[in-house]
């Protein structure tokens, strides 16, 4: 056994690869087992908020109300000692009402966070020593059995992924300020997103997806991120307009989509022996109800390491799904296909034709005497010598100071 087998993860067989890809593609995106019957939402603000997030809230909270039909609740948060109290006690409400089967819960907050890998503690004003941390609140509540997303428009928000029971969608990363301006931030473009979908049926991942796609649109400070690590055996969260189940009113893949570039240690003896066997095989993963779609997987390139590692492009929604289920690991956006495999295409640096190609003649290096080895006296003889015949300054006549010294 190659000694990396013990040091990394990898996928047991190409059934193995199959059947995660196979469920990535069929988690990021709808179908209509996937709709909700009802749907609850809760906004949370703070009275003393210092940035503004009231306006975009409420573009926001009209959207889902009045296209997609959802039960909108919001909350404004003290800035006093009943902080804490009044966020717990507003999810457990909402839990209460929406622990059913087929139901589904959204929290969505917007204002100032800092954290770390145990705390997303949020605040109404940056140095505010009234805070909420909620990572502590979300353990203290607990969730139950129905689903629940989480949407965090602060910085630092992407702390509130790690280990999370629900899937998140976040304006930055753990390391980012996430940035606000009135008419240009996450919880505006989130907003214009599901306001031109005209509630057909998204799963979050396709909106992160979009999100991405148009930051710089939406002039985003920070990269969205999306995780679902609680949730990555049914897929990813589908919002549609209620009382759309069934209807086939969904936003389907184009071929705009950003392609991740994803890599994977394979074992398996039996492999797909170039290219066009691999394409065909990873092609072969996406499911049959929705082979009608413009979903491109591509193989780029495989490596034997003992392992066999291989490189593969999908679509940034099934990334999102992909990296919860097995071990595959982000590489780089890809802005093409393998141009190995594609030599009539363009290159941004063009080789000259053979007829013009004309070498460069080499280079004589002039021969020259070695320099004189220096005489005890100090001086080299060449110099030496020189210096003899002209005299010295003390031997050299001087010109008298009456007489002109021109020619």
């Amino acid at each position: 056994m190659h000694p990396f087998e013990h040091s990394i993860e990898y996928l047991a067989s190409l059934q193995d690869l199959e059947t995660k890809l196979n469920r990535a593609i069929a988690g990021a995106y709808p179908a209509a087992s996937t709709f909700y019957a009802k749907v609850g939402v809760l906004f949370f603000r703070w009275a003393n908020d210092d940035i503004g997030v009231e306006p975009a809230e409420d573009r926001l909270a009209w959207v889902l109300q009045n296209i997609y039909g959802y039960e909108v609740s919001r909350v404004v948060i003290p800035s006093d000692h009943n902080s804490k109290r009044m966020v717990i006690g507003a999810l457990l409400d909402m839990i209460n009402e929406y622990d059913k089967p087929n139901s589904l819960s959204i929290v969505i907050y917007s204002g100032h966070a800092r954290g770390n890998a145990n705390q997303c503690l949020w605040s109404g004003t940056i140095d505010s020593a009234v805070t909420v941390d909620w990572l502590l609140v979300r353990r203290i509540v607990g969730y139950q059995d129905h689903d629940m997303l989480e949407i965090l428009d602060c910085c630092y928000a992407a702390v509130a992924a790690i280990d999370s029971p629900t899937e998140v969608l976040v304006s930055s990363s753990q390391e980012s300020v996430a940035g606000f301006e009135p008419e240009h931030n996450f919880t505006m473009a989130l907003a214009d997103i599901l306001e031109n979908s005209g509630g057909r049926a998204m799963t979050v991942a396709q909106i992160h997806a979009k999100l991405v796609r148009n930051a710089d649109k939406y002039r985003l400070e920070a990269t969205p991120v999306h995780a679902q690590l609680g949730n990555e055996l049914s897929g990813s969260i589908c919002l549609a307009r209620l009382g759309d189940a069934g209807a086939g009113n969904f936003e389907v893949p184009d071929s705009m989509e950003i392609q991740i570039v994803v890599t994977a240690y394979l074992q398996g003896h039996s492999l797909p022996p170039d290219f066009k066997e691999w394409n065909r095989f990873l092609r072969s993963a996406v499911p049959r109800n929705l082979r009608h779609m413009d979903i491109k997987i591509e193989a780029h390139s495989l490596v034997n390491t003992g392992l066999a590692l291989l490189q593969f492009s999908v679509p940034l929604p099934v990334f999102s799904v992909l990296k919860a289920i097995g071990p595959f690991r982000y590489l780089c956006v890809a802005h093409s296909s393998n141009l190995f495999l594609r030599p009539t295409v363009s290159s941004a640096i063009h080789p000259p034709r053979e007829e013009e190609y004309c070498p460069r003649p080499p280079i004589e290096l002039e021969n020259r005497p070695s320099r004189p080895a220096t005489p005890a006296g100090g001086r080299p003889a060449v110099l030496a010598d020189v210096l003899r015949r002209q005299g010295t300054p003390r031997d050299r006549p001087q010109t008298p100071q009456n007489e002109d010294a021109s020619c």
